[in-house]
């Protein structure tokens, strides 16, 4: 049985996990919700997870903190985080010396933030909340006056009468979205059942592309999401589990733009293994 920890469940995963794709296959999966970023590494790191579900910058940081790190697939094309904020806030600029929830200040999507702040000149004091639900909660109890949220959690935000400033594509195009870590010595040694499921996320990513729209946001929506989340996880989907390496190098140069990619970091390929997923089908 394989252990992965996410903040959200990638679509596939539902996809599959619907459909009766795991049972079929007789691939096992338990799944937790994530307190953060911290909390997931801190995981991999005592074997208490196999898996995490998580910002493709995250290798970076956490291939320094004495595990070995890969990305084995990439389960979102984009990312759907948006920059919410209280409602008195309507331009970047007025966000100075604002307080900025953020998962961990150094890695993961705090850095697409800290680079579309520090494009537009905008200081602000940076606050480690923890994961997207925490965000959230500080963001609607008034703690905090920004973040970064996604689906659901941005529909609950707008249901609060907080402001969806703009969204992390808009300002920072092509960053990538998240993908399915392991660590390297899990590689070696349960490579079969890592194929096995990797190939069950792979017929759910073939099966969501022969499903309409209409069709593909009614099985999200089914498990309980809202209408819009559905939605927008449902356009954000992967077309194919190979990792975007064009994303992996804007990753890359975000961190160059904050001074902290390390100066040993030459070879991103070290980051991922691109053995276990396939070429995209060709749209019939």
């Amino acid at each position: 049985m394989l252990r992965q920890s996410h903040f959200v469940p990638p679509v596939p995963m539902i996809i599959a996990t619907e459909t009766g794709l795991f049972d079929r296959a007789g691939v096992h999966v338990t799944s937790t919700d994530t307190r953060g970023s911290d909390a997931q590494f801190e995981q991999l790191a005592a074997g208490e997870q196999d898996l995490a579900v998580t910002a493709f910058d995250n290798l970076f940081a956490w291939n320094r903190r004495g595990i070995r790190l890969r990305a084995i697939a990439q389960t979102e094309r984009t990312t759907p985080l948006a920059l919410f904020t209280q409602p008195d806030i309507s331009h970047l600029e007025d966000l100075t010396d604002r307080t900025f929830a953020v998962d961990a200040l150094d890695n993961g999507f705090a850095l697409a933030a800290r680079r579309i702040l520090a494009d537009s000149a905008v200081t602000v004091r940076f606050e480690e909340v923890g994961g997207v639900r925490e965000r959230m909660q500080a963001l609607v109890a008034g703690d905090v006056d920004a973040t970064l949220l996604g689906p659901p959690f941005d529909t609950i935000a707008q249901q609060h009468g907080l402001h969806r400033l703009a969204s992390i594509n808009e300002l920072l195009p092509g960053y990538p979205g998240q993908v399915l870590v392991t660590r390297e010595d899990i590689l070696s040694s349960r490579r079969d059942e890592l194929q096995r499921y990797v190939r069950v996320l792979e017929q759910a990513v073939e099966l969501a592309r022969r499903l309409t729209d209409e069709e593909g946001i009614a099985l999200l929506a089914g498990t309980g999401l809202p209408d819009s989340a559905a939605t927008a996880l449902w356009n954000e989907r992967p077309r194919t589990l190979r990792i975007d390496v064009s994303g992996l190098i804007i990753v890359a140069g975000v961190r160059r733009d904050l001074q902290l990619l390390p100066e040993d970091q030459g070879d991103l390929s070290g980051l991922f293994d691109a053995s276990f997923a396939s070429e995209p089908k060709q749209a019939s």
